[in-house]
């Protein structure tokens, strides 16, 4: 939490400087963080030998449409149409991303569209640029900078995630966030904040972001949070490391309201209490895809956090409080399984591979809830969750998909080791290898491959 402040702090100062350029600043600016013995190790990287390279316009577009097809799943919150516009020269009268921004995209578009104009060297090249903007980013006189600076350290946080490289890819979720919090996404119309203003929509800091031009530049503000908070969520409890992001604490309080493009919000729409409401097994607006993959992970995170606070010291009264709030998450998590859409009716790939991804979730932290207390003193119901999760592959065509999201490759794989070895062989051993290569290609890097063969073979229903 300290950390997280510095850095808030930090972040802050920054922005102020940049925005009142004659202004005496503090002295403090962002490092490269990738300079210096200490920092997260990105291979023999050398950022002042970095060589720009030139994409051909046709290799370009193909990319940028690579990336545009998998989009939604790599975190990419911004409006794809406009994005395509501003990054096809000629199609539109916007300013072009961000260097960071772009170079981001092509680097994971290189990721999923298999090119051989596109040499490892190149990649390496390209991974350098990316970083080495993005460290830059606040810095320019881009009028996005600050929202497209929090999207390419989403999708820098992926590629890492993507290759392995989770130290890389942590600190990245953690500029994300401490940029979302400096900026304020976490109170987007806050019922709090805007009666204190009289419903305007600026705030009295610096640091805070103007007014949205529109309706849709606030929904990718809105968007921008949720996505943020998930990749934190999930990335903090599958490595066991503290909370960028605790919503649960008054000072972090989530008032930003669920994600969803359909209906821009009206004027004076307000919102209050968004995550507790929805832990407090509350009615809520929350149904779109980026709404239940947030609450999925907030369920995910809540299941390990709880595990963490139960102590045999706790007193009776702080342990019948505990045992409350078990009770509480498990009928929360039943709920929300219950009322989940089946993958089957999904309306394209990308969103049956989303719902994969919120269904395994789910399940995983039904698993965990499992384990707190003597709920299945057999571990039949355990096992059961397990195969069920299991299965669910085999309700996605993923023979000709180039990415899952990586959080697949630790999530259940990592808890069904930890609570039942014996369930874990038995997955890994009852279904053949039909399916292993296509997803073991995002996310065999994070543990043998065998764990992945239980998963999308041919015969079962």
């Amino acid at each position: 939490a300290e950390y997280l402040e510095e850095q808030i702090s930090i972040l802050e100062n920054r922005i102020r400087e940049l925005e009142n350029p004659t202004v005496q600043g503090s002295g403090m600016v962002l490092q490269n963080p990738y300079i210096g013995q200490d920092a997260p190790t990105l291979g023999m990287l050398h950022l002042s030998r970095i060589q720009h390279i030139e994409i051909p316009p046709q290799l370009r577009e193909q990319l940028l449409s690579a990336f545009l097809s998998y989009a939604s799943e790599l975190g990419f919150f911004l409006d794809p149409t406009r994005f395509y516009a501003s990054a096809t020269p000629g199609s539109s009268t916007a300013p072009p991303p961000s260097p960071a921004l772009l170079q981001t995209v092509i680097l994971l578009a290189t990721h999923i569209y298999s090119t051989d104009s596109i040499t490892s060297d190149m990649k390496a090249e390209l991974l350098s640029q990316a970083v080495n903007s993005t460290s830059q980013a606040l810095s320019s006189n881009h009028p996005d900078k600050v929202l497209q600076t929090i999207q390419a350290h989403v999708l820098l946080a992926q590629y890492f995630f993507l290759n392995g490289r989770k130290l890389e890819g942590r600190y990245n979720v953690t500029m994300a966030v401490s940029l979302v919090l400096s900026t304020r996404l976490h109170r987007i119309r806050s019922l709090e904040e805007m009666e204190r203003r009289s419903f305007t929509y600026a705030t009295n800091t610096d640091t805070s972001l103007p007014p949205p031009r529109d309706a849709r530049e606030e929904m990718e503000r809105i968007d921008a949070f949720w996505v943020v908070l998930s990749l934190n969520s999930c990335w903090a409890t599958s490595e066991g490391t503290t909370s960028s992001l605790t919503y649960w604490k008054s000072q972090f309080r989530v008032d930003t309201p669920w994600p969803g493009r359909q209906i821009p919000l009206a004027s004076d729409a307000t919102s209050t209490s968004t995550i507790q409401l929805f832990l407090a097994c509350g009615a809520d607006a929350g149904y779109s895809i980026l709404a239940l993959h947030a609450k999925a992970c907030i369920l995910f995170e809540q299941s390990h956090e709880l595990s963490s606070r139960f102590s045999p010291s706790l007193s009776s009264q702080s342990t019948q409080k505990w045992v409350e709030i078990c009770t509480s998450l498990r009928t929360l998590a039943r709920r929300f399984q219950s009322e989940l859409p089946r993958i089957e009716t999904a309306p394209s790939p990308a969103v049956s591979r989303q719902l994969l991804v919120i269904h395994t979730l789910t399940y995983v932290t039904k698993i965990r809830i499992l384990s707190l207390m003597s709920w299945d003193p057999s571990g039949e119901a355990t096992r059961r969750a397990a195969l069920e999760a299991v299965y669910l592959v085999k309700k996605v065509d993923l023979h000709e998909t180039t990415f899952i999201d990586p959080i697949m490759g630790v999530s259940l794989p990592q808890q069904i080791w930890i609570i039942d070895t014996d369930t874990y062989l038995l997955m890994a051993d009852a279904l053949d290898d039909d399916w292993t290569n296509t997803y073991a290609r995002s996310v065999s890097i994070y543990g043998n491959n065998d764990v992945f063969r239980y998963a999308g073979a041919t015969g079962i229903t």
